[in-house]
């Protein structure tokens, strides 16, 4: 039980740093919605989290996603 524990903890890190690194590129595709990640892509999508979340658990059920919301890109002027 503690190493399923531990393989889905270093499942989601990954996922974490994958999130970080593709965020740019996730940006023009899923603009002002919620995305769920699952093994380093995208499992799902939607305006809200739950339903990000429900497309990720339907294709992944055994596997926890990982949630971010992708902000509308904004100019900033200095």
């Amino acid at each position: 039980m503690v190493l399923k524990i531990k393989a889905e903890e270093d499942r989601l890190n990954e996922d974490f740093l994958w999130l970080g690194r593709n965020k740019p590129s996730l940006q023009k595709d899923y603009e002002d919605r919620w995305i769920a990640i699952v093994d380093k892509s995208v499992a799902g999508f939607g305006e809200n989290a739950k339903e990000a979340y429900s497309k990720a658990k339907q294709k992944f059920p055994d596997k926890e996603p990982l949630l971010d919301y992708i902000p509308k890109k904004r100019l900033m002027v200095l």
